[in-house]
């Protein structure tokens, strides 16, 4: 269940006020990753690399509380994990958007 955080003594509490202000309050990161461990993995034993690399990064994400954190109007809430949702290719090389329910094991 989310539990909405006291943003009055949220150590963020600044940078919160400020990205309010913004239109779209919101920001990309991209940086390079190592994945040839991985890559080789989903080859040796026939899985999707793009299954495993997801379910990796979101694994990852609900490991970190500030990943975990949504803001519903005013209020900013902690949820004890999130979804994830990404662009996949159609057999027809178009591509739509899908939802991942977050599952903690890879076999699920």
């Amino acid at each position: 269940m989310p539990q909405q955080l006291d943003v009055s003594t949220w150590h963020r509490r600044d940078v919160d006020h400020l990205f309010k202000t913004y239109d779209i309050p919101f920001f990309n990161v991209t940086v390079n990753v190592d994945v040839t461990k991985a890559y080789h993995y989903a080859r040796e034993f026939n899985q999707s690399f793009f299954l495993l690399t997801l379910f990796d990064s979101i694994k990852v994400a609900n490991q970190i509380q500030n990943f975990r954190l949504r803001m519903k109007g005013e209020e900013v809430w902690e949820h004890e994990t999130i979804d994830c949702g990404s662009t996949v290719l159609l057999d027809d090389q178009s591509f739509s958007f899908a939802y991942f329910k977050y599952v903690d094991d890879w076999a699920a």
